[in-house]
């Protein structure tokens, strides 16, 4: 009766990992396709933003570019239809003498 008990136990711990594991991407893709989001507007920073920070209305985009190895943009978003960069700053290291 105990290795009954046992296997039962068992079949229904794999099938409630097996429900869970088909359930949640199924509804992470219909949630993720219900929001109404578009796009308001963009701006070429010059190279490739690796993270963003928002305080207020203005954006600090980390950016790097096959010339620059990193760097800082400053975005005003105040207008998020037309964001326009306001400052930069890129990091260029001293070449070798």
């Amino acid at each position: 009766m105990e290795s009954k008990r046992k296997k039962l136990i068992i079949i229904i711990s794999i099938s409630l990992v097996l429900c869970v594991g088909i359930l949640i991407p199924v509804v992470l893709i219909l949630v993720s396709g219900s929001f109404n989001t578009y796009e308001l507007g963009q701006i070429y920073t010059g190279g490739e933003a690796f993270d963003v920070e928002v305080e207020g209305d203005i954006a600090y985009v980390v950016d790097t570019t096959d010339n620059n190895p990193g760097g800082l943009v400053i975005i005003d978003v105040s207008d998020p239809t037309h964001p326009y960069i306001s400052g930069s700053y890129y990091y260029l290291p001293k070449l070798p003498n």
